[in-house]
């Protein structure tokens, strides 16, 4: 069974694969790479060939730096618009029950605080009583 499911290195979708492999991945990625190489050697050599201003290559080394930062937040922006709009197109959706939950929370929460403040009254008032009892002690 094993034998059965090895892909044979001579079998024709095999080799197929390894070409696409190789126009479609490997040979992109090393163009890329040559001329990022070969655009900053060449900035590189212009700059300490004393053929350029050094403050204007700074400049364009700052453009290309803060570039793919720039598109990246506009990415962002846009994703964050359609989710901004998705959000809102699926309130709309939202059916009449969940207002009931939310009303009903709404009093769970409710009977929570009156609970809360109903647990605090004593204490509040012996906080307040004691003081007044002290100096109506300390006047007789």
């Amino acid at each position: 069974m094993k034998n059965s499911l090895r892909i044979r290195a001579d079998h024709p979708s095999h080799l197929k694969h390894r070409r696409q492999m190789w126009t479609q991945v490997i040979l992109p990625i090393a163009l890329a790479a040559l001329v990022l190489i070969a655009a900053a050697l060449w900035t590189a050599m212009s700059v300490a060939g004393g053929g350029g201003d050094p403050a204007r290559w700074a400049a364009i080394a700052t453009i290309w730096l803060v570039l793919p930062f720039l598109v990246l937040g506009v990415l962002m922006m846009l994703a964050l618009g359609t989710l901004a709009y998705l959000v809102a197109a699926l309130e709309n959706l939202i059916p009449p029950y969940s207002s009931r939950v939310q009303r009903f929370f709404f009093r769970i929460e409710a009977g929570a605080r009156r609970v809360r403040q109903m647990a605090a009254r004593p204490v509040l008032l012996l906080q307040e009583l004691g003081p007044r009892a002290r100096a109506l002690i300390r006047r007789r």
